[in-house]
């Protein structure tokens, strides 16, 4: 979990404006790609785990948490580019309207305007969707070797 509140550290304080708005989009992207060596890393701690329980859940919302603040940073620096968001002004906006998206909310009041916000709400989704799927196949495995364990 060190990794992950660096990492909202890094995004909370690296300063995305204007004129260096690509710089949120390298940290988002940076991120995002991140998370897959440290969650496959995670997922494999399961099956070795004392208490693959509380690995399964570890590894879950460290995958979550890398993904909301990864496509958060995308956000607030499209917002900085232009014309992409109406409605994202602080980098909490961009993570509210990320854990909407996530959660499949969508309550309506910040939507993407332009179309590369759009393109990168769409990958957010598909992206969505795997994460559950990891987190489905997490939990399967989990109780996969408690029944084991049970029989033995």
């Amino acid at each position: 979990m060190v990794h992950v509140t660096g990492l909202v550290v890094v995004f909370l304080v690296v300063p995305v404006n204007k004129e260096r708005w690509w710089l949120g989009i390298a940290i988002g992207l940076l991120i995002i790609v991140g998370s897959v060596p440290l969650t496959v890393k995670r997922i494999n701690r399961v099956g070795t785990s004392h208490e693959p329980y509380l690995e399964a859940g570890l590894a879950v919302v460290m995958m979550i948490a890398l993904i909301v603040i990864g496509f958060a940073s995308i956000y607030a620096a499209l917002s900085r580019r232009g014309e992409e968001f109406a409605d994202i002004h602080t980098k909490l906006d961009a993570v509210y309207f990320t854990i909407t998206t996530l959660a499949t909310v969508g309550y309506g009041d910040i939507a993407p305007t332009g179309q590369v916000a759009r393109a990168v709400a769409i990958i957010q989704m598909v992206v969505d969707i795997l994460v559950i799927g990891v987190a489905a196949r997490l939990a399967m495995r989990v109780a996969a070797r408690e029944t084991e364990a049970r029989k033995s």
